[in-house]
């Protein structure tokens, strides 16, 4: 007996229907929103399908019948007409860097003073706050402060708190880059850093354990 796979993380209405993954059947309610209504604002929060949603309109509207294979739709719809899509997706570019918040001129909650104080009281933290909560723009932000990059802190609390503005050595290993699914992968991430962070420092390449190149 064949098992259909949940799409974990699969946002695109096509690939779910062509790869044979799990799809929980709302076209119904898809017609309905199409024929009885105009504009919509979609408020729901993250991973709550509306990417998903969005993609299989994109289907509907592009007339991909055959994708639509025994679900509701496929006899609600008798003429499959295919129309000209705008799509703009704002998920291209990244807006979750402090740097780049401050230079292009975005609006910013200053939090720095919380930021300062967490240097100067803690030594080892884990956030583990769900997803979208500012964890990345808080490690962003971080960055630029042990750079000693000032400048981008002009006007905000921790401008007045440092004194020193001393630059530090910066290890920031992303995991968000590719997938680590296997033992492999995650050696080929750790080995690519590690290269990169002992060329920036000035340091020979080794052959050596990981833990003995992150010791240094």
């Amino acid at each position: 007996m064949s098992h259909k796979i949940y799409p974990i993380g699969i946002q695109n209405f096509e690939k779910i229907r062509n790869d044979g993954y799990f799809y929980i059947d709302k076209t119904a309610l898809m017609y309905q929103m199409v024929k009885t209504g105009s504009y919509y604002f979609l408020s729901r929060p993250r991973r709550f399908g509306k990417s998903l949603l969005v993609s299989t309109l994109e289907a509907y509207f592009q007339g991909k019948k055959e994708l639509f294979e025994g679900l509701a739709v496929e006899k609600l719809e008798k003429d499959w007409i295919k129309y000209p899509i705008l799509h703009l997706d704002l998920n291209i570019e990244k807006y979750d860097t402090f740097e780049k918040i401050r230079n292009d001129g975005y609006f910013y909650i200053d939090k720095t003073a919380l930021m300062y104080q967490m240097v100067k009281t803690g030594s080892y933290y884990f956030l583990s706050r769900p997803r979208r909560f500012g964890k990345s723009l808080l490690v962003s932000t971080l960055e630029a402060y042990f750079q000693g990059k000032k400048e981008l802190f002009e006007g905000l609390a921790v401008e007045k708190l440092e004194k020193d503005w001393i630059k530090y050595p910066i290890l920031h290993l992303d995991l968000n880059i590719e997938k680590y699914d296997t033992s492999e992968s995650l050696d080929n991430i750790l080995d690519k850093s590690l290269t990169a962070w002992e060329k920036l420092y000035g340091a020979e390449p080794s052959e050596r354990s990981f833990s003995l190149r992150f010791a240094g």
